[in-house]
């Protein structure tokens, strides 16, 4: 699956960003952000006093490494995504899987006595796919012809009434079509771009 980012620049270019993986961690009070432990984390934890929430904006999944250990059948840590609980871990081990969305949590629980390592985690966070696109596009310029007249926002005018494409046997030209008619850049084509291309088309007459 292709991703597409779409953003305004100076010359109407259009830029189509995508791809990239952000890493970040978590882990548990005792140990330091290079997985060291510093102490044996302490008795009586809970979720109210561990929970550790990490989120990677707009990642598409996450690619999650976790490093424990613990008392083995007493203490426990928890892995949550999209509400879920995912892994309930407890003893020593490495665990390596994947998390749709971008956002995971971790919990380590404890008992009364007995405690080691904990956890720590590495969190990659998987960005839509790369390709970078360039091209010349004006705003507002729904036929494509290299101005913005008027006859610009009746096509957009009429795919809002009737929803049809603006090029039904080219869907690629129908596709910038559609980017430019977009032309307050809010992302979404109603009669704020309407208005906006009548100005532009006026702003055109009297220049």
């Amino acid at each position: 699956m292709t991703y597409t980012a779409t953003i305004r620049v100076s010359g109407h270019t259009l830029k189509y960003t995508h791809g990239k993986e952000i890493s970040t961690f978590a882990h548990s009070d005792n140990v330091d952000d290079n997985g060291d432990k510093k102490w044996d984390y302490d008795n009586n934890l809970t979720v109210d006093t561990t929970k550790n929430t990490v989120t990677v904006e707009n990642a598409q999944k996450l690619k999650v490494t976790l490093k424990y250990n613990t008392e083995e059948k007493y203490d426990f840590v928890y892995v949550y995504a999209n509400d879920e609980e995912k892994y309930k871990l407890s003893g020593a081990g490495t665990e390596e899987f994947e998390i749709e969305g971008n956002s995971v949590t971790f919990v380590l629980s404890s008992d009364t006595s007995g405690a080691s390592y904990g956890y720590f985690a590495t969190i990659c966070g998987i960005l839509p796919d790369v390709q970078t696109i360039s091209t010349d596009l004006i705003w507002g310029d729904v036929d494509l012809n290299g101005s913005v007249t008027d006859k610009d926002a009746a096509m957009v005018l009429k795919y809002i009434s009737t929803g049809k494409p603006f090029f039904e046997d080219d869907a690629d030209k129908n596709a910038k079509a559609l980017t430019a008619a977009n032309a307050d850049g809010k992302g979404k084509v109603d009669m704020l771009d309407v208005i906006k291309i009548l100005q532009v088309a006026k702003e055109n007459k009297n220049a």
